[in-house]
């Protein structure tokens, strides 16, 4: 399995058995979404997508929950 390195506590795209799948902070209760994306170019590009997504709307849930 082949993975890029990124921050800790972010979404983040991995490979399995070569299809796609986001991998999510240990605190989350479903660790990973898999995509049924065979892994290229492509592909790697909408994951990476939909993780930067992900990164701003559990930002934007830190920040809100600090709102009191």
């Amino acid at each position: 399995m082949a993975h890029t390195r990124q921050r800790k506590g972010l979404v983040g795209v991995e490979t399995d058995r070569g299809n796609l799948r986001l991998r999510f902070p240990p605190s989350f209760p479903k660790r990973y979404l898999y995509l049924n994306l065979p892994d290229s170019p492509e592909n790697r590009a909408i994951a990476q997508k939909l993780a930067e997504d992900k990164n701003r709307e559990i930002q934007q849930t830190q920040i809100e929950s600090l709102n009191f």
